[in-house]
């Protein structure tokens, strides 16, 4: 691949020079100030649960598989060098076994098309168009693939995040919003644990925000995407306009849209092709 992770990093460190140098040395913590005062994990679940019945989660557990058809839209120095793809955009039908990090990305477009990214068990491999299948290591994959699938799952799984507190009220763009802070472990910043800050809509107790870590690419690193929009399927409200911030000032690093959205149209052994692997459902 023409460009992957390891540029992105490389990219992040000469794009924030000597100050984000120093600050790599530290780790990010996006507890909110009233976190920290006071613990509420009675009203922080609770909000999660009003959330989780919003948006239909429940519809999640009749799904034996699903597919998108999903765009990737890259801006600027540092989208467009930094994503992992040989353009600017990606156009692709993914499929998922919900719950699970199992999916495949096929490429409908642009020098990739017809080529299928796949992680199984958290084992990689690419599939080439005429179905020769080639198993091997590869970051992008293991990064990009449960990201994606995570963003469109996220109201039906952080939920079982073992640490949730209430994080506060704020008001952003004419609405109020209840926030909740979500990970593992402890609530302080640990290096290989991610931390989430939901933006809960009071009146319509959807999530129309997150902001989060990414331990995975620089420990420091903070990162906010917008749940723009969002359509019913069935009783399912799926994201299908998720603007992500840029980094290091205003405007947008990349755009994820999604244009369509099918339940159960691929059987699980598409997405599970070797059969000898053992099954690893929602752990790393």
């Amino acid at each position: 691949m023409k460009k992957g992770i390891s540029v992105f990093v490389g990219l992040l460190v000469a794009l924030s020079g000597v100050f984000l140098f120093v600050q790599g040395c530290m780790i990010s913590d996006i507890r909110t100030p009233e976190v920290k005062a006071n613990w509420d994990e009675v009203r922080g679940r609770a909000l999660l649960q009003e959330a989780f019945e919003a948006h239909g989660c429940a519809r999640w557990d009749s799904l034996e598989t699903y597919e998108v058809r999903f765009h990737d839209q890259f801006y600027g120095f540092l989208g467009k060098n930094g994503n992992p793809y040989p353009d600017d955009k990606a156009d692709l039908i993914l499929q998922y076994i919900p719950k699970t990090y199992n999916g495949r990305a096929q490429f409908m477009e642009g020098p990739l098309k017809g080529k299928v990214w796949g992680l199984q068990s958290w084992k990689t491999y690419i599939e080439s168009p005429d179905g020769t299948r080639t198993w091997k290591p590869d970051k992008d994959i293991e990064f990009w693939l449960p990201t994606y699938q995570y963003f469109i799952e996220l109201p039906a799984r952080i939920g079982k995040a073992t640490v949730v507190s209430y994080a506060g009220e704020r008001l952003r763009n004419g609405e109020t919003y209840d926030l909740v802070f979500a990970t593992w472990g402890k609530p302080g910043p640990q290096k290989d644990i991610d931390q989430y800050l939901l933006y809960i809509n009071r009146r319509t107790h959807l999530i129309d925000r997150l902001e989060y870590t990414v331990r995975d690419i620089m420990k420091f690193m903070k990162g906010g995407l917008n749940y723009a929009t969002y359509k019913d399927y069935d009783g399912l409200k799926i994201p299908v306009y998720m603007p992500v911030d840029n980094p290091f000032g205003k405007g947008v690093l990349h755009e994820m849209r999604i244009s369509d959205f099918v339940p159960d149209k691929v059987d699980r052994s598409v997405i599970l092709p070797d059969p000898h692997l053992p099954f690893i459902g929602d752990d790393k």
